[in-house]
């Protein structure tokens, strides 16, 4: 009999203590962790309990800028100017990574290109082709310009094929890359810098 005392003891301690857990995990203890070393050393319980509160904490701080993410190229796929490719918008830039070019052109003015007095017949450009290292300059094509609306990047999205990529620092910045070369292209500057 003393046995089954015994067990019945256990249990109802058990009980208890699972039932205390589980009244503490509901409410966030607000107080931080002391240090890691006792996060690691605490119950499961308490280890929820610090989770909920750091998790609290974080959304207060500073968070870092997220890395480039990558985005579906079937919803890029498009024909413009430079032919068959993955076409995007951002702000006042058209850009485009084909298989003959990839680059921008901007439907404004850009201040260090000041012989393109017009974005519709002398548009500011810039591009890393495959058969030459780098073209910019004035455009009178709609060289990175798709047949459809292209559709809009967002500022930190980025399009990668085979070995180019371009990516949306801010609306209206945008950086690409390839084996040859890379471009940036914004409202003040059109640039080209070899590998």
């Amino acid at each position: 009999m003393k046995t089954n005392r015994t067990v019945v003891t256990l249990l109802a301690v058990a009980a208890v203590l699972t039932g205390c857990g589980q009244e503490k995990s509901d409410v966030a203890d607000p107080t931080p962790p002391l240090s890691s070393t006792t996060e690691q050393s605490s119950s499961s319980t308490t280890s929820q309990t610090t989770t909920i509160a750091s998790s609290s904490k974080s959304t207060a701080s500073t968070t870092p800028k997220p890395s480039a993410s990558q985005m579906d190229l079937s919803a890029y796929a498009a024909t413009g100017g430079a032919g068959k490719g993955h076409y995007f918008t951002s702000g006042t830039l058209r850009c485009g990574i084909t298989q003959s070019a990839t680059g921008c052109q901007s439907t404004a003015l850009v201040k260090n290109r000041p012989k393109c007095t017009d974005p519709d017949s002398r548009a500011p450009y810039v591009a890393i082709d495959g058969s030459e290292p780098s073209e910019d300059g004035c455009t009178t094509q709609g060289v990175f310009i798709a047949e459809k609306p292209a559709k809009e990047l967002l500022a930190g999205q980025s399009l990668t094929v085979d070995d180019a990529t371009c990516t949306v620092v801010a609306t209206g910045s945008v950086t690409c890359t390839t084996n040859e070369g890379r471009i940036v292209a914004n409202s003040e500057v059109f640039q080209y810098h070899a590998e």
